[in-house]
This record gives C-alpha cells, structure tokens and sequence, in this order.
C-alpha cells in the first residue's frame, strides 16, 4: 500500500474491535521505593484497549532468556545476600511478573522464557568497569551509603566473554540478557550487541559480530520495582522504533505522531513517550491530574486512523499510576498482522527482535 493512501485512510473499522477501559480504583503499589516489598508491589494488568480480531493477531513468538543475577553474599553481614540486608526485593518475583506485564502489554504477542540463569555469590563477579574498577563488598556498601556513582560504564565485551553472551546467542540457546543487579553498576538500561547493533538506550557494543545476531542486554534494578522495570523497557522500544521510522520525515512518521503531548504540541496530543504522558508538563510526570485534548483512542483503531478521536485525557486514564501508565502507553503501540512500506503494523516486532530492525 501507498504510504500517502495508507495516512489517509479514516472511518473505517476493524471489524470485531470496540474501545474498551478499565477504570476501577486499585491501591497503588511503592514503585521507586528502595524498601519495598515485591508482597506490597501491585500487579493489577488492566485490560487497556481492545483485543486484536484474531484475523489480525501476528503470530506470537517465544524469546530465550540468560538471566544474571548479581546477588553476592556478603561475609561481613552475616553472609546474607545483598537484597535480604537492604529488604530488596527478590530478583526472581520480579523477572517472573515482568515477563507477564510485557506478555500482557504486547496482546500475548511476547513470551520471554528463562533458558539459563546464573546467580553471582560474591563481587568477584560483579560487572567490571572500562577503568578496570571492580566492586567488593565494603566498596559496594559505602558507594549505596553515600550515593556515589561508578567513575566510569560497565566493560560491556568483558561482561559479554564473562557470561559467554556471544556463543551463546549464536548457538540460539539464548536471545537476550536481563541482568538483575542494583544501582551503581555502571551499566545503561538497554544496551544492544551483535552485527548492525544500533542503538537502543544506550550505544551499541561495536566489535560484537562473531555473535551472529543482534541482542539485546537489559539492566533491571531489584532495589526498585516492577514500574522502572517496564520503565527500562520502554526506553527500549524508544530506541529501537526511533530507529525504524528515522527513514520517514515528520510528516509521514507516524512513531514521532505517536509520542506527541500536549507541552510540546498544544491541543495536538496523542499518547506521549516514556517520560511525558501526554498531559505531562515534566519527566516522570505520571501523576498529572491536568486535563488535555488527546486522540490516543485513535491508536487503538490502528492502522486505521482518522486523525481525529480527540476527548479529554488525564492521570485518571491509567489511575494516578505510574506503572498503569506505562501498561496503558504500551497497550497503544500497534500490534497486528501486516506491514506498509516494509514497516510492520506490529511495532512490537522490532522491540522484541533487533534483528528485525
């Protein structure tokens, strides 16, 4: 199809398809809390949005998970595990409910499996920085006392020789990694290795060809919570649509028509970005009660936008809730069957799979 045809296309409905929301109060969780108990976390999935007709439904798809766990013991403690001594929360609860909000968030479409998992007993394994700095213990605990960031990133190839990333992607006995760990590691939220890496929250890991395939390697926090989970996630799919759509200009990209809010584009907005919702008027602004035109409805009818489904929008849509609103923004993004100029009408595609970029 013509792309100009195809941005045209309005009044037309997906047959089987009707708005639907879920406006039911639920208690919040304590997302951002250092503290918190993953007993106290909420994992309400509210069912944002309508189903896709099963004639539209793309095949789901199963990726396989390296998961690494940076948990050491720590002898001068009473040997207990870094998380039991801070009351964090426990690495393996979140990986098991992050993995079903991003099953839910993509319509079932993702379905990430655990296929190895390494948990690191002590800081001789922690990640290495460039500078050649190595975490132990006492070292570990002053920098969480005073708040003090790494002099430098995480020596991405030695992490990847350390874990055996590459001849493992290769083999296809893993397709990505999500390390758990918690602050001051030096590594950035999503990083992508493998040959064509580009960029996804971080730069790419240059010099990692022999892989075979693109990867992706994601830093998840397990002092914080399922919301900065689907947060780091999020900025993934930021990086890698960026990359998608940078081929079209503004007037025919639809990603950069998808992120809109109404601070940068008054009366204009659609269904905002990561950090901005799109009544935000500053980062993280999940909590807005301010009242904007928006025409998000819009993306649920995708990829038959009219252009014009604007209604009142507000904190209320995802219940004042940080982790509901990153649902509720990933819930829009477009996921069925087909493609247009050899961009598929499945978004989540190329956030799942970097080989598909």
């Amino acid at each position: 199809m013509d792309r100009r045809k195809f941005l045209k296309l309005a009044g037309a409905a997906i047959p089987g398809l009707a708005a639907t929301r879920a406006l039911a109060r639920m208690p919040q969780g304590l997302a951002g809390s250092g503290a918190s108990s993953h007993l106290a976390q909420d994992t309400w999935r509210p069912n944002y949005g309508p189903s896709p007709a099963p004639s539209l439904r793309p095949e789901p798809v199963t990726r396989r998970l390296l998961v690494v766990v940076n948990n050491p013991r720590l002898p001068g403690q009473g040997n207990v595990r870094l998380n039991s001594h801070f009351r964090w929360n426990d690495p393996d609860w979140l990986v098991a409910n992050h993995i079903q909000d991003l099953r839910h968030a993509s319509f079932g479409y993702v379905n990430y499996v655990v296929a190895d998992r390494v948990v690191n007993d002590d800081f001789s394994r922690w990640p290495i920085l460039h500078n050649g700095f190595r975490h132990n213990e006492h070292s570990y605990l002053e920098a969480v006392r005073t708040r003090t960031e790494p002099s430098s990133m995480v020596n991405y190839h030695a992490y990847m020789a350390d874990h055996r990333i590459a001849e493992r992607v290769s083999s296809g006995q893993i397709d990505e990694v999500w390390d758990l760990g918690v602050g001051y590691t030096g590594m950035f939220e999503a990083v992508m290795a493998g040959p064509g890496a580009s960029n996804s929250n971080g730069p790419p890991v240059g010099g990692t060809d022999h892989a075979g395939r693109r990867l992706v390697i994601m830093a998840y926090n397990f002092s914080r919570s399922l919301e900065e989970m689907l947060h780091s996630y999020g900025h993934r799919a930021e990086g890698h649509l960026n990359t998608v759509h940078s081929r079209f200009g503004d007037q025919d990209n639809l990603w950069r028509r998808f992120t809109r809010f109404d601070l940068i584009h008054p009366g204009q907005a659609e269904v905002g970005n990561i950090h901005f919702p799109p009544n935000g008027v500053q980062d993280y602004d999940y909590h807005n009660a301010r009242v904007v035109q928006g025409n998000s409805d819009d993306w649920y009818h995708f990829p038959f936008l009219t252009g014009n489904r604007f209604r009142p929008i507000s904190n209320s849509e995802w219940n004042n809730n940080g982790r509901l609103y990153l649902l509720w923004w990933m819930r829009h993004l477009p996921h069925v069957a087909g493609e247009c100029d050899g961009v598929a009408l499945n978004w989540w595609r190329y956030i799942v799979d970097p080989n598909t970029i």
